[in-house]
């Protein structure tokens, strides 16, 4: 009986979390996924493509902040679906919580500039050596030749396109491990 107890209070605290920050979180996220699906009627639109693959992200984005609570429910009473379980994707919640938190700091920025200058300020003047550091980069490369900016772009690009296919590799290969245990 008491454990009933602790489960439903874990569950309820929960569930208040999730309904403020899921909220914060799910904002952002519908209002990029109508100026996307904006862009891309105007693209189907111009190249006369069904807008069908669409429909999976409006539906994403949409039913987000009421996964939330289902998945808080799913967690402590167990899952009732037959979900499979899916691998964390560290890189993706990473780009989702930075493009949230970059919404509503720009939002910030745009109702109540005079609130968020000393935030910027403190940011800016803590990164200050980092900036210098940049800006010697920057203008050390500024007065390179055309060919020698050139190479350093090829390179790098190089480098990135190296660095992306050994991560897919990787990636590949702990995929493979996973399906082949037992």
């Amino acid at each position: 009986m008491a454990a009933k107890v602790v489960l439903a209070l874990i569950l309820m605290v929960s569930l208040i979390v999730w309904a403020i920050i899921g909220l914060l979180i799910w904002i952002p996220i519908l209002i990029r996924a109508v100026a996307m699906l904006s862009l891309m009627v105007v693209h189907a639109a111009f190249v006369r493509q069904s807008p069908e693959h669409l429909r999976g992200y409006l539906d994403a984005a949409s039913s987000f902040y009421f996964n939330g609570f289902r998945f808080a429910y799913n967690a402590v009473y167990g899952s009732t679906g037959a979900d499979e379980p899916r691998p964390f994707r560290i890189v993706r919640f990473i780009c989702e919580c930075t493009y949230t938190l970059l919404f509503w700091f720009v939002s910030l920025l745009a109702s109540h500039p005079s609130q968020v200058q000393p935030v910027l300020h403190s940011i800016s003047s803590a990164f200050a050596p980092a900036f210098d550091s940049v800006s010697r980069l920057i203008t050390a490369f500024a007065q390179l030749s055309w060919w020698m900016q050139i190479s350093v772009v090829v390179a790098t690009l190089l480098v990135a396109i190296l660095i992306a296919i050994q991560i897919d590799d990787y990636m590949t290969t702990q995929k493979a491990k996973k399906t082949h245990e037992p």
